[in-house]
């Protein structure tokens, strides 16, 4: 765990926000980029910045507001979560892709490569502010947090599986198939599969409390937003597939 960027004695960086912040900025360099391949025009870009901008509050509230629900813990105190900033800004944002009359799928195939890599870099902000943290291991990708870490108030100085970058490895490998192999068509579903398969899974390595999301249940709250989101994925595929045959 390494919280700060320590520049001078009165100036230190916060690492999990300066990795955000590096996730964003890739995220949008790389969309302006696949705006451009696939000539989408000025006055339609304009939208789906608005789009963006709009959502990304909502995004960062959602991710407060869902840790807040599932740990029991106060909205001022709480966390923040990943899927609970993916569900609120991606309700805004194809909200406002209907009210703005743009192509939903389109769109979204465009976006979901920019997503995954600002996501694969947010996952390293997680490891470096020590939240997000895996179970206790002894393989020898175990990593020891420092002490009065969260890993560390849970399990001592023991290595624990270093969940925030198996993932952030896996959101790199999505973001490269998503561009080189995966045809364009099949991009949301993909990475919806994909990434519900993988979350799903990686939360059995994930040692953090995971919450309750209405009653407790053999799957944590985020192994059920990963089934629905499997499960939105195959349907999507099979509708696309369909389409394009017809």
């Amino acid at each position: 765990m390494f919280d700060y960027l320590v520049l001078s004695e009165s100036l230190k960086l916060p690492m999990y926000n300066l990795w955000i912040a590096a996730g964003l900025i890739a995220g949008f360099l790389f969309l302006e980029k696949q705006l451009f391949k696939y000539s989408i025009s000025e006055k339609e870009q304009k939208k789906i910045y608005i789009a963006i901008a709009s959502s990304i509050p909502f995004g960062f509230f959602g991710a407060r507001a869902f840790d807040s629900w599932v740990t029991g813990v106060g909205l001022l105190y709480g966390g923040f979560t990943f899927f609970g900033g993916f569900l609120s800004a991606s309700f805004c944002f194809l909200l406002l892709l209907r009210i703005f009359k743009l192509k939903i799928i389109n769109t979204l195939n465009i976006l979901v490569p920019s997503l995954a890599l600002a996501h694969a870099f947010g996952r390293i902000g997680c490891f470096f502010g020590g939240c997000c943290h895996g179970s206790a291991t002894h393989s020898f990708l175990g990593v020891i947090f420092p002490q009065n870490s969260p890993a560390d108030l849970l399990y001592g100085q023991n290595p624990v599986h270093p969940t925030q970058l198996y993932e952030a490895f896996f959101l790199f490998i999505l973001f490269i198939l998503l561009i080189w192999k995966v045809p364009f068509r099949f991009r949301t579903s993909f990475y919806l599969i994909g990434y519900g398969i993988f979350r799903f899974l990686i939360e059995e390595l994930r040692g953090d409390p995971r919450g309750i999301l209405l009653t407790q249940t053999l799957f944590s709250p985020s192994q059920l937003i990963s089934l629905a989101l499997f499960l939105i994925g195959v349907v999507l595929f099979f509708k696309n597939k369909t389409s394009a045959s017809c």
